[in-house]
Parts: structure tokens; sequence; C-alpha cells
């Protein structure tokens, strides 16, 4: 599902909150985590009209627009999001909702964002609705011209990568840019709730052809678990972890890490180089630490 539906709450912002310099901060992180999301899959288009459009700079304009000419920031975000925006026409109708609902309380914007959402569902175009944290809103039915469609709801971007297929989408992209398999854990960090690595970490040329042998997508799932454990953690709490037994093998000086249990039994050596943890190798099922 690559089409997403933006609550307009993330493109508009009230005067009285736009002055206040901390809830200016929170919209520019919010609607920037938002854009981020197809520098990870780039196949996620924003679904956007002509309508909503010319609201950004109509006149009386919402923040942050009207201070495009004189606000680098603006300038850097409206591009962004231009760039990955998927217009479709709009015919002037409004779709119904269950339970009734305003898009915004601007009415102007609220009727452009009902149009949009008609001729999405009128269209039969499955798209996700990417909710704004002011809403508690958990299930809603559209109508248009008596069809009817639920969105799924998703208000941060771990539940959106949770529905597409990015494993397999990296696992391909390593056959000709291993550097974008950073990415790939990043998203598995998003989903299981955690974005910041405290471990730096490298890759060697030999652990990213054992993972280009990795055919089974169980498996390669377990890996991305097991490297994003592992760099959340430190030494201590990784060799208490029931799932990933760090322990250290001494005739390869190198560590070794539990993916799967018996009777799979995949690992993952690596080796220390000062602060930065470098992955070495993977063992599959039937590989079981070849050579110690």
């Amino acid at each position: 599902m690559n089409d997403m539906l933006i609550d307009p709450y993330f493109m508009f912002i009230c005067e009285e909150d736009w002055e206040d310099q901390g809830k200016q901060m929170c919209f520019f992180e919010s609607f920037l985590k938002l854009l981020e999301i197809p520098d990870y899959y780039p196949s996620t288009s924003f679904c956007w009209s002509c309508e909503m459009e010319e609201l950004l700079w109509q006149a009386p304009t919402y923040p942050p627009w009207k201070y495009y000419a004189k606000n680098q920031t603006v300038i850097i975000y409206y591009h962004k999001f231009f760039s990955k925006a998927k217009f479709f026409e709009t015919s002037g109708n409004f779709c119904t909702t269950n339970p009734k609902m305003l898009w915004h309380e601007n009415i102007s914007i609220h009727n452009a964002f009902s149009s949009l959402v008609y001729e999405l569902v009128n269209g039969s175009i499955e798209f996700v609705f990417f909710k704004h944290m002011i809403r508690t809103l958990e299930a809603v039915n559209c109508n248009a011209n008596n069809q009817d469609y639920s969105p799924p709801i998703i208000c941060d971007r771990g539940s959106y990568f949770s529905m597409i297929p990015f494993i397999e989408y990296y696992w391909d992209l390593l056959q000709t840019n291993s550097a974008s398999f950073n990415k790939c854990l990043k998203i598995h960090g998003f989903i299981i709730g955690q974005e910041h690595f405290e471990n730096e970490y490298e890759f060697s040329d030999t652990f990213i052809d054992d993972l280009r042998n990795e055919l089974e997508p169980r498996f390669r799932l377990n890996i991305i678990d097991a490297l994003v454990k592992r760099l959340c953690m430190s030494s201590i709490d990784a060799a208490r972890d029931t799932a990933l037994r760090e322990e250290y093998i001494n005739q390869n000086d190198c560590y070794r890490l539990r993916v799967t249990p018996r009777p799979t039994s995949c690992r993952i050596h690596y080796k220390r180089n000062g602060n930065i943890m470098v992955f070495v190798n993977y063992y599959s099922s039937g590989e079981h630490d070849d050579g110690i």
C-alpha cells in the first residue's frame, strides 16, 4: 500500500500556535518525520489535489506557507513534499464518513480534503490515512458514490513500515547497493520503537555476501531483528538476553550472536574495532559456525 493520505493538520498550523516556538518546532519535527518516509521506501506517495495545493497559497494563508519566501525550512519542506505528491483530479463531490468527522476546522480545507477522499474512494484507490496526534480517531468508514472504504489508520512511521514489504525491497538492493541495508535496520527500529542505536557498526564485504545468499524470508526477518536488538544493547545485556546469548569466541577473536534457536541455529559473528562493531559473517541454517 504505497498511497498515503496525510492528515491536513500536518500541513496547516494556526497563527497562534505558529507564534509559540515550542509548538512551531513540534510542527516541523512531526512533518519532517512524515516527509522522511519516502527516503526509506521510495514507492510511497502522498495523495494530493490541485484544490489542496491552492489552499497552501491563497489568502487568507495558513502558516507555515504564508512565510514561504522568508523561511528556508518551509522552502525545503515544501519541495520535499511536492516531489512525492501524487495529484488526483477532484470533481467537487464530498465523501461521507462514519463516524461523522471534520477533516479540518477550516471549512475550505475540510471541503477540499473531503473532495480528495471522495475521488480516492470512488476510484477504488487503496490508501492509508496518516492521522495527526491530536486525533483520537481509531477507525472511519468513507463512502463515495455508494462505495465504501475503511482505510488503515496510522499515527507513526513504524505502523506504516510494518504494512509494507520493506525487507524484500532492501534484500533486492543488497545485490547492487549494500549501504542501503542501513536503512532497512532503521525501518525495523521504527517498527519496534528503537529509533536510536547505542552502538556504532560496520558491515564487512563477507557479511554482505552472506546476507545476499540468504533466501528464506523468515530468516531475513530474524537477522534484522537480531542486529537491531544488539545495536540497542550493551554487551552485558546482550550476553544475558535469552534470544541473542552473545558470547566471545577466543580462537577467532570474535563474538557470536544467536539469530534463531535450534534446530535452525542461524548465527552472526562480529568483531570489535575500538568502539565499532564490525559484522563479519552470517551463518544460515546448516552452516553452523563453519570454520570454528
